[in-house]
């Protein structure tokens, strides 16, 4: 019995070093001292360790599900969400919930989402004032539940 298993070592190892598989993953089990005992082929495989160290795996990064900029802060109980309707003058109305410490910015994405343009096509102002600037909020301007903001397309013609 020995015999026969001296005679399949070299082949083995010939057959890893065609592949060059003992340079990528370290001594094969044949390459090793054969252990006193007899243990069966299932058992020589799932003892098999490598010989190189292993490296430490990187941790997989997460995606992020939010954009570059930062989420605004959710509703807390102290902020009621407000009704604002916007009035685009031709006889179509929309009322958006959002809260009053929401920039303009955050707002016109909101319309611009129901009412099926981009938001820098939007600008949003009180009847008879300046248009809205984005970086402000709606507290800011004094937009509180129940008012009505004109909108109007700015085509950039």
């Amino acid at each position: 019995m020995e015999d026969t298993t001296n005679r399949r070592k070299p082949v083995k190892q010939e057959d890893d070093d065609d592949l060059d598989i003992a340079a990528k993953f370290g001594a094969s089990a044949s390459t090793r001292p054969a252990p006193t005992s007899k243990s069966t082929p299932q058992e020589t495989t799932t003892t098999t360790t490598t010989t190189e160290p292993l490296k430490p795996k990187k941790p997989k990064k997460e995606k992020s599900t939010t954009s570059t900029k930062p989420a605004p802060p959710p509703p807390s109980s102290n902020q009621p969400m407000i009704l604002v309707t916007v009035n685009d003058r031709l006889g179509t109305k929309a009322q958006i919930p959002c809260l009053a410490s929401d920039p303009v910015g955050l707002f016109k994405r909101q319309v611009a989402a129901r009412v099926g343009r981009q938001p820098h096509e939007i600008l949003l102002k009180r009847q008879g004032e300046r248009p809205f600037k984005d970086v402000l909020t709606l507290e800011d301007y004094g937009v509180s539940n129940g008012v009505q903001l004109d909108l109007e397309l700015d085509t950039g013609d």
